[in-house]
């Protein structure tokens, strides 16, 4: 009877130990899931159909900047950032053609609860239904701004609401399509180019150029009377592809001439600043 009660007390120790391993096990498994939809990770790839019963994969936008828009179909804060995020970010970068934006429906609707979001909104982007899962994936919810680089990287999880966090997502996406402009060609020429990442630059933004020889360098803005707005670069660069941010606080909405000079020459253009 002894012997049976200590080969008792031993079996449920062994019990406890392979549940808190267990346990243990499916933690770190938790944690490990979490910390994959942190920013700077791999997005996960997604499937989900528009009400018209159109199927989208992330993964097929590889090579493209997408950004994704969480919205409840009757939220109201997300009815009502509506018009910023068109103003902001849809409507001067809806010609751009490395940047893909798709809203994805968080509270599982109905396709008639989406489209009536689609009527009261109007953002003229695909609207993805079903997408409780995903935002769960991403660790997410609604009334929230994603955006994912070329690479299939996060780059940007908004914690706040959409409003709130315009700003954040679309210097973002203007990081995001700089490295785009860098790596499909733009600077594998043996001269030296420089453009904005997008013009009329909405809010902040960045000037790429690449230097195919080092190079001492001045970027400027100068506004129509000739007057010296910002320096934006300064000094010795090496040989490569180089990004410059435009912050919009430092610099008046307007139209402005930019001015770079390097040892091969001087290249101008003109950027509009909103």
């Amino acid at each position: 009877m002894k012997t049976f009660c200590i080969t008792f007390r031993r079996l449920k120790t062994v019990i406890r130990g392979g549940t808190t391993i267990l346990a243990m096990v499916a933690m770190m498994l938790v944690s490990t899931a979490l910390r994959a939809q942190t920013v700077g990770s791999s997005a996960p790839d997604f499937t989900l159909k528009t009400t018209a019963n159109v199927t989208y994969n992330l993964s097929d936008f590889k090579g493209k900047v997408v950004m994704v828009v969480v919205f409840g179909y009757s939220c109201p804060y997300c009815i009502a950032a509506a018009p910023e995020l068109k103003a902001k970010i849809l409507q001067p970068l809806r010609s751009n053609s490395n940047l893909v934006v798709l809203g994805v429906e968080a509270w599982n609707g109905t396709s008639a609860q989406v489209n009536a979001f689609d009527s009261q909104t109007s953002l003229g982007i695909p609207l993805l239904t079903q997408g409780g899962s995903v935002a769960t994936q991403y660790g997410s919810t609604y009334d929230r701004l994603w955006v994912i680089d070329s690479k299939g990287v996060l780059v940007h999880k908004g914690s706040t609401n959409i409003s709130g966090d315009i700003t954040s997502a679309k210097r973002a996406v203007d990081n995001a399509l700089s490295e785009v402009a860098l790596s499909v060609g733009f600077i594998q020429a043996d001269v030296v180019k420089v453009m904005p990442s997008s013009n009329p630059m909405i809010g902040s933004g960045s000037m790429v150029f690449n230097l195919p020889t080092p190079s001492k360098v001045t970027l400027s803005l100068y506004d129509l009377t000739g007057k010296l707005t910002a320096t934006l670069a300064q000094g010795q660069y090496a040989k490569g592809n180089f990004v410059v941010p435009v912050m919009r606080e430092d610099i008046p909405a307007g139209l402005y001439i930019y001015r770079f000079e390097s040892n091969t020459g001087i290249i101008s253009g003109r950027l509009v600043i909103k």
